[in-house]
């Protein structure tokens, strides 16, 4: 035995309160927009129609101008930039737009401008921008600095044009890095919106609710203007803009009590992207956005100082795409041959609708470059995904070939941290699997499997490598093949283990047919529970088979039914095998049988029999009853499960009545207990108290009134779930 010192089994758990404008979407430095623009956006942007697809997409190019330190030092990673670009074609592929990377980002090493400042002194420009990087005018521009302070004094995030002129100059995005891929739903998708003409939510309304441009809060009606005020959209609700001191971040809700010029009450959009609220509380475009974005886009695409046509480098799109389910069954593997040199990284997109529709990119979908693997953590039992995968400078209609994955019924994650004590072997059956432990604490052993019938027990035996006093072990089976182990009946095992623990496994009559997992667990100083990291111990599944008992009796019948106050069973064999006995078994439940008697067999014998046995104490409500048929030798098979309804009807009697001595009180009772009886004279005075036992099933009970006088009386009698009055009569004796 090894004793573990419980200082090393301290956690220290920290929590840091934060408010809540930490959290925010980080300033914006794109103006509000002018009533110019505004009339520009009504009268030119959303009276167009929703420009062309390719494919059903329009592919958009960017081309990435990243500053460093002059020293070369700093900088975005790659990994943002690819993590970036999936966030935008997460978000923007409902609108028809996927973005692809026009070539590698050029790189420009400026110290100054890599902290960009609009302010005096330094007043950095974006024609220092241009000068210092260059200029695209086939894609849009993104310039990505360390830091960004606009001309007016705004730290911000980033900012973007509106389409409102056709000139290059409104082809730009600033980026500051560390906002470039902070959230899926985060500054750049913000800023990109700005790109294709979408407001902040807050247009106009922040101002105040009497100024000019100020959304009121209704949709429709006369106080409505969100089609020509505000945001210009009526699926956003009216904003008045972020104020940490009037929003709950623990609900991602709204608390103040700002209103509309007519004494609305605000409910803003806190979970849009083209809000300020805090990027946690969800990040969403509206469908009325998705169109506007649309609209942006065809009006982009009509400029004519610039296009949107930029042709991608060559890049070999990867080959020999695979999906297969990873060993701790919560994720898809997928593996790919890397065909490419030049690629910056590669994007995966997922459909669970076809291999030829419904794709879509995942979140955190991509890999630097050269990568070759990628996990899919994002997946749900008994599901069909296909997957494919492209270079994210490559052409955006150009992709690997689809694999595709059908995941089976998944269980909850489970494991360790360390494998101090670990299971070193397990014996059932078929099964003999010695083993050691591996790094997470989790072993899947599933294609090891043994049959096992139903209504059968069967030995279980597991060895714990190493002992520690505190360690426990559980074993959980998923009987119903629902994917769980915690329906009732489904922990079969769980308490102390030394070095080896054995203990029976009886299979339910009513499990389910098939392969069926088995999970073994042993833990250190906490109960096993079937899902779940713990800090030592590990985690082992297999298979169990679980097939329909055989009889080694052929059965003809076996049926139960009421007959008055009585379940009478009957069953008939056509042939048996050394049987020695039936063993009757009745169960409340379906799952826990008590033996109520047996009935002799026949041996061995061709001739068919019948035979019978009558339950006088029936249960109330469905009852199951089954047969253990138990040979010579002693070993034993269980029958198939009969139910049958009981209705006692009254469940109450007292007879006879009127009495001249002794009256019997008659009940149905579905447990063990007592009950009070108390007598009363007619007018309420207490005469005597007595307690009477009951056991599940038709009881009876005999009451002494012979020395009562005549007249009439009540019998009161009380259980923990059930009470009742009755009045008797007491007459002289005939």
């Amino acid at each position: 035995m090894n004793i573990r010192n419980n200082y090393f089994r301290i956690v220290l758990l920290f929590f840091l309160t934060i408010s809540g404008r930490i959290f925010a979407q980080p300033i914006c430095g794109t103006p509000e927009a002018t009533r110019a623009e505004l009339d520009f956006l009504l009268q030119n942007v959303k009276t167009l129609p929703v420009a062309e697809r390719n494919n059903g997409t329009t592919c958009v190019p960017i081309q990435i101008w990243a500053f460093r330190q002059s020293d070369g030092t700093g900088g975005i990673s790659q990994d943002a930039l690819i993590r970036g670009l999936a966030y935008l074609n997460y978000n923007y592929l409902q609108a028809g737009i996927e973005f692809y990377y026009c070539g590698d980002p050029v790189y420009a090493n400026d110290s100054d401008l890599y902290n960009f400042d609009g302010t005096a002194p330094d007043n950095d420009t974006e024609s220092q921008l241009v000068s210092a990087s260059g200029e695209s005018f086939e894609a849009v521009n993104v310039y990505v600095v360390n830091s960004i302070v606009t001309s007016g004094g705004t730290a911000a995030a980033g900012y973007a044009y509106l389409p409102y002129s056709d000139n290059s100059n409104y082809n730009r995005i600033l980026m500051r890095i560390s906002s470039y891929a902070s959230s899926v739903n985060g500054t750049l998708s913000h800023e990109f919106g700005h790109y294709f003409s979408l407001l902040h939510t807050h247009q106009g309304t922040e101002n105040g609710p009497f100024s000019a441009n100020a959304e009121n809060v209704p949709r429709t009606g006369a106080q409505a203007n969100c089609s020509t005020d505000g945001d210009l959209l009526c699926d956003t609700e009216a904003d008045p803009r972020y104020d940490s001191n009037d929003f709950d971040f623990g609900t991602c809700s709204y608390t103040g009590s700002g209103t509309d010029q007519f004494g609305n009450l605000y409910t803003p959009p806190v979970d849009n992207i083209m809000s300020y609220y805090p990027d946690a509380c969800g990040g969403i475009f509206t469908s009325d956005q998705y169109t506007q974005i649309a609209q942006g886009l065809a009006t982009r695409l009509g400029h004519n100082s610039y296009s949107l046509d930029c042709s991608p480098p060559g890049v070999n799109v990867p080959t020999g795409l695979n999906a297969q389910l990873n060993n701790d069954e919560n994720g898809i593997d997928l593996s790919w041959t890397d065909n490419a040199s030049n690629e910056i990284g590669y994007l995966v997109e997922r459909s669970t609708t076809s291999g030829s529709t419904g794709f879509r990119q995942l979140t955190d979908g991509y890999t630097a470059a050269n990568g070759t693997s990628y996990t899919d953590y994002n997946i749900a039992s008994n599901t069909q995904y296909w997957y494919r995968v492209k270079p994210a400078n490559g052409d955006c209609d150009t992709y690997s070939s689809v694999a595709n994955f059908t995941t089976p019924t998944l269980y909850c994650t489970a494991g360790s941290g360390t494998c101090d004590e670990y299971i070193s072997r397990v014996q059932i059956g078929s099964i003999d699997n010695s083993s050691g432990c591996p790094a997470g604490g989790y072993s899947r052993y599933t294609d090891q499997s043994t049959n096992v019938n139903q209504g059968n027990s069967y030995s279980l035996t597991v060895d714990n490598a190493v002992y520690y006093l505190g360690d426990n072990y559980g074993v959980f089976v998923d009987w119903n093949q629902d994917g769980d182990f915690y329906d009732s009946g489904e922990t079969m095992a769980s308490g102390p283990i030394t070095n080896t623990v054995t203990t029976n496994l009886l299979i339910p009559p009513t499990a389910s047919l098939g392969d069926t997992r088995m999970r073994i667990r042993i833990t250190y100083q906490v109960t096993p529970d079937p899902c779940g990291i713990d800090t030592y111990g590990e985690v082992e599944d297999y298979t169990l088979h679980v097939q329909a008992a055989p009889l080694p009796v052929e059965w003809l019948s076996f049926q139960a039914n009421v007959r008055g106050r009585e379940v009478v069973l009957e069953w008939a064999t056509a042939t048996e095998t050394d049987n020695d006995r039936f063993v009757v078994e009745r169960s409340a439940d379906g799952a826990t049988f008590d033996e109520l008697g047996a009935v002799p067999g026949q041996g061995t014998t061709l001739a068919p029999t019948h035979y019978d046995w009558i339950d006088r104490q029936p249960l109330p409500g469905t009852s199951y009853y089954r047969l253990q048929q138990v040979d010579l030798d002693g070993r034993s098979e269980f029958s198939a499960v009969v139910a049958v309804e009981f209705s006692f009807g009254e469940e109450f009697g007292l007879y006879p009545n009127p009495s001249s001595g002794q009256l019997t009180l008659r009940w149905l009772a579905s447990d063990e207990g007592q009950l009070e009886l108390r007598i009363y004279s007619a007018g309420g005075q207490l005469l005597s108290r007595q307690m009477a036992v009951q056991t599940p099933g038709f009881n009876e009970w005999p009451i002494d009134c012979s020395q009562l006088p005549e007249g009439v009386y009540f019998l009161q009698w009380s259980g923990e779930q059930e009470s009742d009055r009755r009045m008797f009569v007491k007459q002289g004796k005939p």
